[in-house]
């Protein structure tokens, strides 16, 4: 059943063969991953794309009870061949969380999660580049995560979740790139910017609290976390890395403890 109150779902399409849901607290008698699939193959003919079925595993057999309040959610596709799923409040009391996807590319993905009982968090998707992939996850309360896509065929993630009040931000102008962030402390800031080509930045964690990371990536084939991340264990750490030549590698960046600065710069080629 659904008792929520003052939720609002808005989805806008003015381009061709886009498919954008909003499920706020709803109740249904089949569960939510079913009538997904379902309602997209009898739409388009063939079957979900493999990233928005991995997102939809844990929703497998769930079915609706609820009394999510105050959740909004506002979809706009005016590129071709896009997808939005957005979850807020699925058999939780959810509250006051916010999800706006803006796709005004082509064949993008954006999959939103606020579910649990999570209340006033922030989700900022724009798409205007094409065949990216842009998923977040906000797992706790009073999270932001933005992202900007605005090359082509770049991947980014964001997980927030046992702690609150984290800021995400992944801005991808370049191409093929990469990146992830998992907030699980409170007040951590991670930004990630890739404007050139090929660059991964993956698994850039925040496990303490008041850490702060940024992340510049403007050359190609740059990687930063190659072989065990980004880790920040501890509280008031900052880390500031900017890669601006082609084939450089961070292997691993990693802060136990507290009050630690890194700063690291490389300009050159093929620096480890």
């Amino acid at each position: 059943s659904h008792t929520g109150d003052n939720n609002s779902a808005s989805v806008t399409q003015s381009g061709d063969d886009n498919f954008g849901v909003a499920f706020q607290g709803v109740g249904i008698s089949d569960d939510y991953e079913t009538l997904i699939l379902d309602t997209f193959e009898e739409i388009f003919g063939e079957e979900i794309d493999a990233d928005a079925l991995a997102f939809l595993s844990p929703f497998a057999g769930l079915t609706g009870t609820s009394n999510a309040d105050g959740n909004t959610s506002d979809i706009e596709q005016s590129g071709d061949d896009n997808l939005a799923l957005v979850f807020q409040g699925l058999n939780s009391d959810a509250e006051d969380n916010l999800s706006d996807v803006l796709q005004s590319g082509n064949e993008n993905t954006a999959l939103v999660d606020q579910n649990q009982d999570v209340e006033g968090n922030d989700s900022f998707i724009t798409q205007s580049g094409d065949n990216n992939l842009a998923t977040v996850i906000q797992l706790s309360d009073d999270n932001t995560s933005t992202i900007t896509q605005s090359g082509d065929d770049n991947t980014a993630n964001v997980l927030q979740e046992d702690d609150e009040e984290n800021s995400a931000t992944i801005n991808q102008s370049g191409e093929d790139n990469t990146a992830s962030i998992l907030q699980t402390g409170a007040n951590n800031t991670a930004d990630i910017t890739q404007s050139g080509d090929e660059n991964s930045a993956v698994n850039v964690t925040q496990e303490g609290d008041d850490n702060s990371a940024e992340i510049d990536q403007t050359g190609d084939n740059n990687v930063i976390g190659q072989v065990d991340g980004m880790l920040q264990r501890g509280d008031d750490n900052s880390a500031d890395l900017t890669q601006s030549g082609d084939d450089n590698i961070f292997s691993s960046v990693t802060q136990i403890g507290n009050n630690n600065k890194i700063v690291g710069n490389q300009y050159g080629d093929e620096n480890i």
